[in-house]
This record gives C-alpha cells, structure tokens and sequence, in this order.
C-alpha cells in the first residue's frame, strides 16, 4: 500500500495514528514513516493493512484486543458478503490490476 492509501485507511475508520497504532500493536513511530513514506511496509505488513481495508477484519481485531467474543467469519462466496466489503478494499484490487501488463491478467 501507498503512503496515501495507509493515511485514508485509517481516516477511513476515524482513528488518529496513536489509535491505530495501538489497536493493531504495529509501532506508531513505523506507521509514521510509512504514512510519509520515509519507508516502505515489508510485505507481511502489507498483507495486514490490506486484510484491515475489510472493516469486518478490523472488528475481529477489536473483539480480540477486547476480551469480547469473535464475530462469526463470514463466506467470501456470498453476494451479500461482497456488497459489505469496504470502498477502499475495492479501490486496492483495482489499483493493482490496472497496474500489471495485460498479459499478467486473469483471462
């Protein structure tokens, strides 16, 4: 992910970077330099703020950090399940889509 799109990540929940920070336990200081893009993610962290652009995978998160139960995993197959994923998580998937040569493309 981008500097930009780890910034509106997290506005896109209304948490302040502190916020973020400590709900996913990756360091504030980190999330800064990726934010101004002084470094770059490694891959598994990229992989993570992906899966948090699914609003239903930062409430797991939440429910963990809480004590509280865990939400049931919904099928990924359903209609409906699509319809509920986030904007941005649909902006990602095209973003680099569009980034790869046609040739790299599903068919």
């Amino acid at each position: 992910m981008t500097p930009q799109e780890i910034i509106k990540l997290r506005q896109t929940y209304g948490m302040s970077r502190a916020e973020f920070a400590r709900l996913t336990r990756i360091g504030e200081a980190s999330l800064g330099r990726w934010e101004s893009g002084q470094l770059i993610q490694n891959a598994a962290y990229d992989q993570l703020l992906y899966l948090l652009s699914f609003a239903d995978n930062l409430e797991r998160i939440k429910c963990r950090t809480s004590g509280g139960p865990l939400p049931p995993i919904p099928s990924c197959e359903s209609e409906s399940r699509r319809r509920e994923l986030l904007p941005l998580a649909r902006l990602l998937t095209h973003k680099r889509a569009a980034s790869k040569p046609s040739s790299e493309l599903p068919q």
